[in-house]
């Protein structure tokens, strides 16, 4: 349902955009649609602040906290690391929403999304479309199993309290 608010909000600023000259003003207008209207900010701050909670709360956090210490100074390397892991699990989303950005705004943007989209619908070449298609299935893959090794390598005690 996030995406069809995306569409939706697309469309209806769709004139100014193309009134804007293209220029950092509609980027910026993209950006903050791209923002507001899937969730993805609201989304991105719950998971920050429920891993923030989660984080602060474990015990050696709490004793250091209590023996007079600063928890960030405790917390930071394992902060740190929950936030390159959202951060990174964003970032399908976000493709996916510049994809469907792409489309609708026809020309103004061509990125790998838009040649999926061309390849596969206004110039048939699947070939291209699948090659397309698998490589970017393959570099979110690796993304998220580099993010996935990284925050189990860096800080083996996540999971622990």
């Amino acid at each position: 349902i996030s995406f069809l608010h995306l569409c939706i909000f697309i469309i209806s600023f769709k004139y100014i955009i193309y009134s804007v000259d293209s220029g950092i003003v509609s980027d910026l207008i993209v950006c903050l649609i791209m923002i507001s209207s899937n969730g993805i900010l609201y989304d991105f701050f719950s998971l920050l602040k429920g891993e923030h909670d989660l984080v602060t709360n474990k015990d050696y956090v709490i004793f250091s906290k209590h023996s007079g210490f600063s928890l960030y100074t405790f917390a930071s390397k394992e902060l740190v690391i929950s936030f390159i892991y959202i951060t990174v699990s964003r970032i399908p989303v976000l493709f996916a929403s510049m994809t469907i950005l792409e489309v609708i705004l026809e020309n103004r943007y061509w990125g790998v999304g838009k040649d999926i989209w061309f390849y596969f619908y206004l110039s048939p070449n699947y070939a291209a479309f699948f090659g397309s298609t698998f490589i970017t299935v393959l570099f979110f893959t690796l993304l998220y199993f580099i993010s996935e090794y990284l925050k189990n390598s860096l800080s083996p005690k996540l999971n622990k309290t």
